[in-house]
């Protein structure tokens, strides 16, 4: 007997990653092409202008060509995140590996991490499973109970995950709460925060006991208003 998690794959932070991997993308031929076409403006100018013209395309080039340069790390990576998110199920298991991992460093759960693995397969179309395997009832309940506090709307949580897109819509915003359980300590959300951007994507962490964090807590509630009368992920219990 298997207890599982069931979600649908537009609560995935798949096509977040997807869109902030094309942003990446853009910018970094944008700056290329900058600097390619400052290049070509800079051999022009020799027969035309004098050498202060010249000397200013001269610097904005390197300009161009030193921002393309630090921003291939973070193109790198967005197309790295991009190619382990390919497939829905992958999505799904990537947060319950960021999660699984927060909960072990916390000491919530107490099995060797070694020895738990996270499972997700599809169910049927644009559903997604998800189930720890390994540890015991415990470690596997605390596991769904946190997954599923992810998934579903927001509601009032110490902290907060903001992850935002400029693609699809102009600019938009998606908010996950962090588990009650890994929001007692300061020290437990930062880890998670981490985690998430390892295995995730970019993320940002809100404590929402502060004036300026209830107003961001408004929002993400706001924004999930549209889902407030659906539950994000549902669990099961099925023979395997």
């Amino acid at each position: 007997m298997v207890e599982e998690i069931r979600a649908n794959k537009s609560y995935l932070p798949r096509d977040f990653v997807f869109r902030n991997t094309l942003t990446a993308l853009f910018w970094q031929g944008l700056l290329w092409g900058g600097y390619v076409l400052t290049d070509i403006m800079r051999a022009f100018s020799k027969f035309r202008y004098d050498w202060a013209p010249r000397q200013a395309l001269i610097m904005l080039g390197y300009a161009f060509g030193a921002a393309a340069i630090v921003a291939v790390p973070k193109c790198l990576k967005s197309l790295w995140l991009i190619f382990r998110h390919g497939r829905i199920e992958s999505s799904m298991r990537l947060v319950g590996e960021a999660l699984v991992k927060a909960l072990c460093h916390s000491g919530c759960i107490k099995t060797d991490i070694s020895k738990l693995k996270v499972q997700a397969e599809r169910d049927g179309p644009g559903y997604v499973l998800c189930s720890l395997e390994g540890g015991t009832s415990y470690d596997k309940s605390l596991f769904l109970d946190s997954f599923q506090e992810i998934l579903d709307p927001i509601e009032n949580p110490r902290y907060i995950l903001a992850r935002g897109s400029v693609f699809g819509w102009f600019f938009r915003k998606d908010y996950h709460a962090l588990p009650e359980i890994l929001g007692k300590t300061k020290e437990t959300a930062i880890y998670f925060e981490k985690m998430w951007r390892k295995y995730v994507g970019a993320v940002r962490l809100h404590y929402t006991r502060t004036l300026v964090g209830r107003q961001r807590l408004l929002r993400a509630r706001i924004n999930s208003v549209s889902y407030a009368l659906q539950k994000r992920a549902d669990r099961r219990s099925c023979w395997k």
